[in-house]
């Protein structure tokens, strides 16, 4: 069963020409309530996609015809052949349950900021450290060795209260060259392939990017009437959007397990693609493909509320599909992006649904977050660990064999001493090799984000107290083009103990706005600014 809001997509693999799609009679929609719709034909940017657009929602609980009798021509001349299908609007009013009620925070504050109108951001750059807010995370560089090029970008927040939420870009000596004071939750703050810093905003049920002077100049949000996730964004190189939404139903489970709730809140996942104009051109839902016994153990299936497969991460592969991570049936599933149909399902010991052999790992893993390809075919994932023996998380890096189904195990990386994240986490493979791993939701263990390289040793350790959860950590190559300086660098001569010298850089704002230089800071003490603070850049 899907939203009333939803559209139709039309998905044939052929190159359509355009011009045949202006009759308004080509695709009919008749709702066994409504009537009939009608509504535009857009061609999505792919030149292959065919996205119907009632003018108005459907009904509640009826079922929709959709009927394309001829007349859509491809660019070889070749007409589509008719088809006709059905399907089923909910007969239940969405309801909402974000996050399995991990995180509830309210919105009344946050919605004041208005992000979207240009409101004052709070940004602030490169500060004293005692300039920073009182309740900015206090961050502890405990290792830094040599570590790769770029700065830590994290999004730590506090939950359940008070309602508070940074979004922050480090440097190696912990000093952020960026921060944003939030009082509600965000996370997932990361560079985009695109250039974009992308990040999720709880209230507003939206992905944000930001350009480089951090302007908001993009939302992401799932379309078809599905409320966004906050656990993934992925820009692609198509330059279209993959987001995910949980769907909410109400099911009888009274008829699926002995003892079942006969009104339990089932939550379903909903992966979509969004094309660069926010048109859904593919949408796949957990209801079509797997059971709700497929959850792990661990998940009540007599309980109220039932999270049965709690997506987490969506992958671009290397042939065109999707990889999803589905944290409550510790599974990795590859869909086909075209049909939507399961390539397969490769899970750990607790998994209902394995077809993979592990050729040289007995734990596997558990409750998992973060599943990615890597360039050399290898995939990472950050293994929670929550249904096994000792319970421990890890970073994990697997050879797969599609063909044979079979997983080897190639690299790991554990915590010394061993920790746990009950939640959250990620892996981030960097072009040197080394590995930036988002420790999550850790259960009072103050390492937050490590770096690894790739014999193993430690490079960089950053911390902060366990008041404040970081769902994602990553490591990128950034520079702002809010304000430049010229000259960008400056050379200084020997200079004779007891003397000194002075020299001049220039400030440009490249923003439309002015920007006020309120602080800043100096790792060597031997150097100092002589300019009076604050001053404007108009």
């Amino acid at each position: 069963m899907i939203l009333p809001e939803s559209n139709i997509i039309i998905k044939q693999g052929c190159l359509i020409n355009k011009a045949t799609l202006y009759r308004n009679d080509l695709v009919e929609a008749v709702g066994s309530k409504s009537g009939k719709h009608y509504g535009e034909l857009i061609l999505s940017d792919d030149g292959k996609t065919i996205i119907f657009k009632p003018g108005r929602k459907f009904i509640k609980g009826e079922i929709v015809t959709v009927n394309y009798n001829a007349g859509i021509f491809t660019l070889n001349g070749e007409e589509l052949p008719p088809f006709e299908f059905e399907f089923e609007i909910s007969g239940h009013n969405p309801v909402q349950n974000f996050n399995s009620n991990l995180i509830e925070l309210t919105e009344q504050n946050e919605r004041r900021e208005a992000e979207i109108s240009g409101a004052d951001s709070n940004v602030g750059l490169a500060k004293y450290p005692d300039d920073l807010p009182g309740d900015f995370p206090v961050i502890t560089i405990n290792a830094s060795n040599n570590p790769a090029a770029g700065y830590t970008f994290i999004a730590p927040f506090i939950w359940p209260s008070p309602p508070l939420g940074y979004l922050i870009i480090v440097d190696n000596s912990g000093v952020p060259i960026y921060y944003k004071r939030t009082t509600s939750l965000k996370s997932d703050f990361k560079l985009q392939p695109n250039g974009l810093l992308t990040y999720f905003d709880l209230p507003l049920r939206s992905f944000f990017g930001m350009d480089s002077s951090y302007n908001i100049v993009d939302t992401f949000k799932t379309g078809n009437g599905y409320v966004t996730d906050m656990h993934e964004l992925q820009l692609i190189p198509n330059g279209h959007a993959l987001l995910m939404a949980y769907d909410n139903q109400i099911v009888r489970m009274d008829t699926v397990v002995e003892g079942g709730d006969s009104m339990a809140v089932v939550a379903g996942l909903i992966i979509q693609e969004l094309d660069a104009d926010k048109n859904v051109v593919f949408q796949w839902r957990s209801w079509d493909h797997f059971l709700i016994t497929d959850a792990t153990e661990d998940v009540d299936l007599t309980a109220s509320y039932i999270d049965y497969v709690h997506g987490n991460a969506i992958e671009l592969d290397d042939d065109g599909n999707l990889l999803i991570s589905c944290r409550h049936m510790d599974e990795i599933t590859k869909i086909d992006r075209q049909t939507g149909d399961i390539i397969w399902r490769w899970g750990g010991v607790k998994s209902r649904n394995n077809e993979f052999t592990f050729t040289n790992d007995s734990r596997t893993f558990s409750h998992q977050h973060d599943i990615r390809r890597l360039s050399n075919g290898d995939v990472t994932l950050f293994n929670n660990g929550n249904l096994l023996s000792p319970n421990y998380s890890n970073g994990l890096e697997y050879q797969l064999d599609e063909a044979s189904k079979t997983a080897t195990l190639v690299w790991s990386y554990n915590n010394s001493p061993l920790s746990y994240s009950f939640a959250m986490g990620n892996v981030q493979r960097l072009e040197n090799e080394s590995s930036v791993i988002g420790w999550g939701w850790t259960a009072g263990d103050l390492r937050s984000v490590s770096e690894v390289k790739s014999d193993g040793s430690v490079a960089f350790v950053l911390s902060m107290p366990d008041t404040f959860i970081n769902y994602r950590a990553f490591r990128f190559q950034w520079k702002t083009n809010l304000f430049v300086a010229s000259p960008d660098s400056v050379f200084f001569e020997s200079i004779p103990v007891g003397d000194s010298a002075v020299t001049s850089v220039n400030l440009i704002n490249q923003s439309a706005k002015s920007v006020v230089i309120n602080g800043f800071y100096n790792s060597d003490s031997a150097y100092s600014v002589l300019s009076d603070i604050p001053f404007v850049l108009p």
